[in-house]
């Protein structure tokens, strides 16, 4: 499929056989590691997280593109109050501050 896209030498890096090692560690009965995204390709691994802004609420029954545009720099900024998800449990608890 990315023949098409990417010359020879760096399709030789993405070789799918790269991910084999990590997922065959993932799956082993020591491994600890549970609901995590890795980013994986040409020998490389690391782990992903989530990060998010402080974002923020609106009343459901007056949200419009307008009430969203006056606070997007707070839906946006990273450079302010953030955090970091776990799960998406931690989604319906930011969710539930607001009820």
């Amino acid at each position: 499929m990315l023949e098409t896209v990417m010359p020879p030498d760096v399709l030789k890096l993405v070789n799918p056989t790269l991910v084999v090692p990590l997922v065959a560690y993932l799956a082993h009965d020591t491994c600890t590691e549970n609901g995590s995204v890795f980013e994986v390709g040409g020998g490389f691994v690391a782990k992903l997280r989530w990060q998010r802004t402080e974002g923020a609420f609106f009343d459901p029954n007056g949200m419009t593109p307008e009430t969203v545009s006056k606070e997007w720099s707070n839906i946006t900024s990273f450079d302010r109050k953030n955090d970091y998800p776990a799960s998406g449990n931690d989604t319906f608890g930011r969710i539930m501050e607001f009820r």
